[in-house]
């Protein structure tokens, strides 16, 4: 793999990884605030379906 190649795949690996974090950071909140939790649900949603994308992307590149 080329070093852009290696980059790129270490970029789109890095955004999985925020992706996750906000995944989890606001399952956190919605724990801690359930009156929010039922806004959350399509956010979160939302976020889960971007996370498979991306890991599909990291994978198709070798990551």
């Amino acid at each position: 793999m080329s070093r852009k190649g290696r980059e790129g795949a270490g970029l789109l690996s890095s955004a999985l990884d925020h992706v996750d974090e906000a995944i989890h950071l606001l399952r956190e909140y919605a724990r801690a605030a359930p009156e929010d939790a039922e806004a959350l649900e399509d956010i979160l949603y939302a976020l889960e379906e971007a996370a498979d994308a991306l890991e599909r992307l990291v994978r198709a590149r070798g990551g």
